[in-house]
């Protein structure tokens, strides 16, 4: 064979083989990346997918049928719509946790790469419901407990007139309605046995002894309107376990078809949603086991060929192998090109928005989208270095030619080049090598801002914050900062724990420390309910006392918890170790705690030194220092309490306490606090004002309450005053009335709205 044959005929192999080469590194990325359900799991939990379900999917309004549907159909008097939707997401939450969500979605995803991976040759995606319906008669109770107990009050004057409107009002709980309206007897009414008659007659349950000592119990205690309350229950359980057997099948199961409901809300066909799928499942064809192993086979013969035509030509050899790994990490990148744009293809229809998309809600879009940007990003990596790994390659084999070429007379004579070529610059490499420094730190500069790293150093995230005094800076805080859905079941306050919070610029943590006792009647988890918060209902207690299992028992230690620790609690030091972490990690921020305490002093210190906090405990003193100052001497922790504070002097008062405070609790002592405060109890997003509340004029630190009391923590209100300019707005004006500019800005669920963004623009540094 000529030479010229012979090199034309290497070029070839050489080709065969990267497209080979190419060819298997692209489909093993797409077998192990693209076509595997872990890829979109993790992908659903980088982006808290299952935990925003309830913070953006389910509190949207398109949503709100779909909710209501899991609940039972229950139809909502008027008068309570108000605190209906935040009640019906937690009560939701309550009998569809995360955990059951993610396991369905993943179910869903398996069947969903099956299809396309073309394991199976039908798509039939569905979602088995049947554990998750199992909770909802009790989560539907617990709805309708809690909007009854806000339900208006009205009094019958006689037997009759209270018989009428009992039935009235069991009548529509049959029904499926939640009636605005309780009925009570008149105190002028003496036959009170006669009430409970009425009220067993009106649920049917005349018969039963247990039913007739409960509704008794309650009556004689006075509160009629919660017995009515109580036997509501009975009436609303039939009627949910009704509605939840509609949906069953044959067999019992629950299941709900996705492609179905994909169909109805984006109206188009089925046959269009599984046609979506089936360009990428084509596409999938094409890379597996049988065309991977051809092409192993293929490019192995092609490789022997050229080893066999470059014998005793190890330069060219050389070159050949640096083509073919260059040119297969080129074409990786064309084909990943190609095959990530076919396989995004379904995601851009569910995160698009007009014709041709499946027009899903504004709040499902959002999750999605963050969704696949974690997709596109890891898919991206993955590419990234498999294409590294093949330019090394090549550029090894590129050198190993270049070093077959220098044999050793022309490594002297590039050495002697080499040589002459640094007298002529003399001193020029020195200049050469600063101007590299300078290029490199320059770039260095421009990469970190770009991402985001400053080399100043700031005070809680500026430079303009470090020369103010402590008590002249706003600070984003959490009001029961503790209840996060892994900690508090009923009702959670915030989405994150207090890791996230303090991750996401929160810097004041209002926290209720308690001991953990027994819980032995729903009445005393009723009571228990503290000033901030709506009373919780004596038919949420229940049920959640059903349900608590081991928590009903009092355990040793402190817990940070809501209410009662039986709602669900965390260790008091675990939280602490928590803020000991955030502050060993970012040494350039100053954190507060103000703690509702009702444990003691000695408990409370003893549970700071065992979080390892005692260096950063700012011992507070009649002057605010400086953010500067407090990072400077590392104390970084400011703390006060708000019954028992005083001593030690880091443990300070926030509140005063007055000798009229402490006549009505001999418990109390007489204490000067730093804080004046707003109102906390506010219904209504339109009912915020700036009037005084705990503290005195005179305190120099100022906490804005900022959250709505419903009945439930409400997602929905929190999305509205969380807004940067609603919070701007308020602080501009309880300054302007108060004469001092709030420095806690205290809000619930503090992930929605930017409480971060007002906190910096009212500090000036925006």
């Amino acid at each position: 064979m000529n030479p010229r044959t012979r090199l034309a005929a290497s070029v070839g192999l050489a080709v065969i083989a990267s497209l080979c080469l190419s060819f298997i590194a692209t489909a093993t990325l797409v077998r192990r990346k693209v076509l595997d359900a872990d890829t979109y799991t993790s992908a659903l939990a980088d982006a808290d997918a299952y935990d925003r379900v309830y913070t953006e999917v389910l509190t949207d309004p398109a949503f709100t049928e779909a909710v209501a549907d899991l609940l039972g159909r229950l139809e909502v008097d008027p008068a309570l719509a108000p605190d209906a939707a935040a009640t019906m997401t937690n009560a939701l939450r309550w009998a569809l946790p995360p955990h059951r969500v993610e396991s369905g979605t993943d179910a869903l995803i398996g069947s969903t790469v099956d299809y396309i991976r073309g394991d199976t040759d039908a798509f039939h995606p569905t979602v088995r419901m049947s554990d998750a319906l199992d909770a909802v008669d009790a989560a539907a109770v617990t709805y309708t407990s809690t909007l009854i107990a806000r339900a208006e009050v009205v009094e019958a004057g006689s037997m009759d007139d209270y018989r009428a409107e009992v039935d009235r009002f069991v009548a529509r709980l049959r029904d499926g309605r939640i009636p605005g309206r309780v009925p009570v007897l008149a105190q002028s009414v003496e036959d009170r046995d006669g009430a409970i008659d009425v009220i067993l007659d009106a649920v049917g349950r005349s018969g039963d002894d247990a039913a007739r000592s409960t509704v008794a119990a309650t009556i004689e205690s006075g509160d009629d309107g919660r017995a009515a309350i109580q036997a509501s229950a009975q009436v609303i359980r039939p009627y949910v376990e009704a509605q939840v057997a509609q949906l069953e099948g044959s067999d019992g199961s629950v299941t709900i078809d996705v492609v179905a409901s994909i169909t109805d809300r984006g109206r188009v066909r089925a046959d269009d949603v599984q046609a979506r799928l089936d360009g990428p499942r084509s596409i999938a064809s094409w890379f597996g086991p049988v065309p991977m192993v051809l092409a192993a086979i293929a490019g192995a013969v092609a490789t022997f060929g050229m080893v066999v035509l470059g014998a005793g030509r190890a330069r060219r050899l050389a070159g050949l192998v640096a083509g073919i790994f260059g040119g297969s990490a080129l074409l990786i990148l064309l084909l990943a090109r190609i095959v990530s744009g076919r396989l995004a293809a379904p995601l851009a229809a569910a995160t698009g928005t007009g014709d041709g998309t499946w027009n899903l809600p504004d709040g499902l879009r959002s999750v999605l989208d963050d969704v696949a940007s974690n997709l596109g990003g890891e898919l991206r990596s993955d590419i990234l270095r498999a294409v590294l790994v093949l330019g090394l390659a090549a550029g090894a084999a590129a050198l190993a030619g270049v070093a077959i070429h220098l044999d050793r007379a022309d490594r002297a004579a590039w050495r002697r080049r080499a040589e002459d070529r640094r007298r002529r610059i003399g001193a020029r490499p020195a200049l050469a090598g600063g101007l590299c420094i300078a290029l490199v730190v320059g770039a260095g500069v421009v990469v970190a801002d770009t991402v985001g790293v400053t080399f100043d150093d700031g005070c809680n995230g500026h430079v303009e914050l470090c020369d103010r005094p402590y008590d002249e800076v706003v600070y984003a805080a959490t009001h029961n900062a503790m209840a996060s859905p892994n900690i508090v079941f009923v009702w959670p306050e915030h989405d994150g724990n207090l890791t996230a919070q303090l991750d996401a610029g929160v810097r004041a943590l209002l926290i209720d420390t308690h001991y953990w006792r027994h819980a032995v009647s729903a009445l005393q988890l009723s009571e228990a309910t503290d000033d901030s918060t709506v009373r919780i209902s004596e038919e949420v207690a229940q049920t959640v006392l059903d349900n608590a299992g081991d928590r009903v028992q009092a355990r040793d230690g402190t817990f940070l918890c809501h209410n009662e620790c039986v709602f669900g609690g965390q260790p008091f030091v675990d939280a602490l170790t928590e803020v000991r972490t955030f502050l060993d990690e970012n040494p350039r921020e100053v954190v507060t705690l103000v703690i509702q305490d009702a444990i003691s002093v000695p408990d409370t210190v003893e549970a700071f030194t065992e979080a390892g906090l005692d260096d950063y405990l700012y011992d507070q003193q009649d002057r605010w220092p400086t953010l500067g100052e407090l990072i400077e001497r590392n104390q970084r922790l400011v703390v006060f309490a708000e019954f028992d504070g005083g001593s030690p002097d880091w443990y300070a008062p926030a509140y005063d306490i007055s000798e009229e405070d402490v006549a009505e609790d001999p418990t109390l002592e007489v204490q000067q606090g730093a804080m004046q405060e707003t109102p906390f109890n506010v219904e209504d997003p339109d009912a915020f004002t700036c009037d005084e509340s705990r503290g005195s004029s005179d305190d120099p630190l100022f906490l804005m309450n900022h959250w709505v009391s419903r009945l439930t923590p409400s997602r929905a209100d929190a999305a509205v005053v969380n807004q940067r300019d609603f919070l701007v707005d308020r602080a501009r004006r309880c300054e302007s009335e108060r004469g001092l500019l709030p420095n806690f800005l205290a809000v619930d669920f503090y992930n929605l709205g930017d409480v971060v963004g007002a906190a910096d623009e009212l500090n000036g540094v925006d």
